[in-house]
């Protein structure tokens, strides 16, 4: 299982970042987007090959944004300025 969830010219952001999920699997994938201590801002849902742009409603900061497929995840950081 792999997913590749963040583009690399939209991290860090001044507005929005744009999510990709890769996988093998074929299930629904699940995204949260955290602060550093854990507080959930955000949550949606998207199927493996989708783009999701997500983090304009975001104040600047640094956030952890999770993606969930069955009993698998993958955490990545982003950066909003």
């Amino acid at each position: 299982w792999s997913s590749d969830v963040c583009s690399s010219d939209l991290n860090p952001t001044l507005s929005t970042f744009r999510l990709q999920a890769l996988s093998e699997e074929t299930g629904r994938m699940e995204v949260r987007v955290m602060d550093i201590q854990g507080r959930k801002f955000s949550q949606a849902f998207m199927m493996p090959g989708e783009t999701l742009t997500m983090g304009s409603e975001l104040k600047p900061g640094a956030y952890m944004v999770e993606v969930l497929q069955g009993n698998k995840s993958k955490v990545v950081k982003v950066i909003k300025f």
